[in-house]
């Protein structure tokens, strides 16, 4: 197996299981490691986390059902139609746009990269599903905060 491919596996467990604890599909985690450390241009990079983010977005609410019960799935149905409902839409349209041109040229071609990274997210995510509850907010907020502040600052530096 290719380096890249482990990387790409790993990052897609990491972001995973953080997709399984806030019930997302990590984009803003994935999007500055496969352009600065998987060296994917930005458009190619963009088609690719859409693709995995779909995939972690997915999954998420079955992953995490063991661990919520279904009466807070319940009690928060409207934070749940916001987030997971509006994202999924969104990122279906965005793969209608992409696949009118050569642009979606780039799941193919990188295909064995794209599974690799995904089944990480997968694995991830039951991961983060597992956590629930485990982890406390006062840990994870700030996490993400410095996480986010990190990508952010990766991005900009990016030339």
């Amino acid at each position: 197996m290719q380096q890249k491919h482990v990387y790409g596996f790993i990052a897609g467990v990491l972001i995973g299981t953080l997709g399984g604890l806030i019930g997302l599909g990590g984009a803003e985690f994935r999007l500055p490691l496969l352009i600065g450390l998987f060296a994917f241009p930005a458009l190619d990079a963009v088609i690719l986390n859409k693709a995995m983010s779909l995939v972690v977005v997915a999954s998420a609410l079955p992953f995490r059902a063991s661990t919520v019960s279904w009466q807070a799935i319940a009690d928060n149905w409207l934070v749940i139609i916001n987030v997971l409902a509006i994202s999924l839409p969104t990122m279906l349209v965005s793969f209608a746009r992409y696949s009118r041109d050569s642009s979606f040229s780039v799941l193919g071609a990188n295909r064995s990269f794209l599974f690799i990274m995904a089944a990480g997210s997968l694995f991830g995510t039951w991961i983060g599903g597992m956590l629930l509850g485990i982890v406390s907010e006062s840990v994870l907020i700030p996490l993400l905060v410095l996480l986010l502040v990190l990508s952010a600052i990766k991005v900009w530096k990016h030339k």
